[in-house]
């Protein structure tokens, strides 16, 4: 019988950097369960698995893991739908512009990732002070603006604009 012994891959952000998503994160179950005080139940539940989903990617950061994949699929479908009900409510422009604010900061955040910590070349040849300066940049950008100052968007929206 031939059996093929599988390396465990490494992870792209050590654990003890991601332990903050467990925190951050709660910032979305908080999205969630405004959704559904103010009767934006679908929203409310798209929410709720990205909370679950971000978890379980958050634990350990793979590149291109499952976990990866599905918590990309609901950021997106969240997003998405988000943006459609939005537009729904007088202050919807505020919402859009802040959005693409954070959007602007993650796509930039992801260049940065992708110079430094997604090559394991160039971290190799840094210093451990810079490889811990580029993992606490890469997840404190990540957390504050898409966990945090995003949900608050989506919560203003909700608690502050009148549905028109």
């Amino acid at each position: 019988m031939n059996t093929v012994v599988r390396k465990r891959p490494k992870t792209l952000i050590p654990t003890r950097y991601t332990r903050f998503a467990f925190i951050s994160s709660l910032s979305i179950l908080r999205l969630s369960i405004c959704c559904y005080y103010h009767q934006e139940y679908l929203l409310g539940v798209l929410l709720s698995w990205l909370y679950i989903t971000t978890n379980l990617h958050w634990n350990r950061v793979y590149k291109r893991s499952v976990y990866w994949k599905i918590d990309k699929f609901m950021t997106i479908s969240c997003f998405l739908y988000a943006g459609g009900r939005a537009y729904f409510y007088d202050c919807a422009s505020v919402y859009y512009f802040r959005t693409m604010v954070h959007l602007y900061v993650f796509l930039l955040n992801d260049f940065w990732n992708k110079q430094t910590i997604y090559s394991p070349s160039r971290m190799a040849k840094m210093s451990s002070i810079k490889q811990h300066l580029h993992y606490i940049r890469a997840c404190v950008v990540h957390f504050l603006f898409l966990h945090l100052l995003q949900t608050e968007a989506g919560i203003y929206v909700l608690s502050q604009c009148k549905r028109i």
